[in-house]
């Protein structure tokens, strides 16, 4: 049987899967989803205008996945740094019980 911290732990280990892509990847990923004819025949060409807007797109992509990423890092109490004081305070931390004053971000 695995207890409560375990099984949040494990949520935790699996949350550090998420990848921010690259420009060109996510470019590549965009040029995908265009049909193929001859209106887009140049979304793989470098160079070619449909290639820069994809571009453009795709680092508006990467923002984004930043953003989540972040949001992600701060949604567990393991791996926050910047909600710490909000998940202090849900769990009722400091009481009788735990004292943080003193104590490293890492220790808390």
């Amino acid at each position: 049987m695995t207890s409560f911290i375990d099984d949040i732990k494990k949520i935790t280990e699996k949350q550090y899967a998420f990848i921010v892509n690259s420009e060109e990847d996510n470019t590549n990923s965009l040029a995908a989803y265009l049909f193929n004819g001859e209106l887009n025949k140049a979304k793989y060409i470098d160079g070619s205008n449909i290639r820069k807007m994809l571009s453009v797109f795709a680092l508006e992509m990467i923002r984004k996945e930043w953003l989540l990423k972040c949001i992600a890092d701060q949604y567990y109490p393991f791996t926050t740094t910047t909600l710490l004081a909000e998940w202090e305070a849900a769990l009722r931390i400091p009481d009788d019980c735990f004292k943080i004053d003193g104590v490293s971000l890492e220790q808390r």
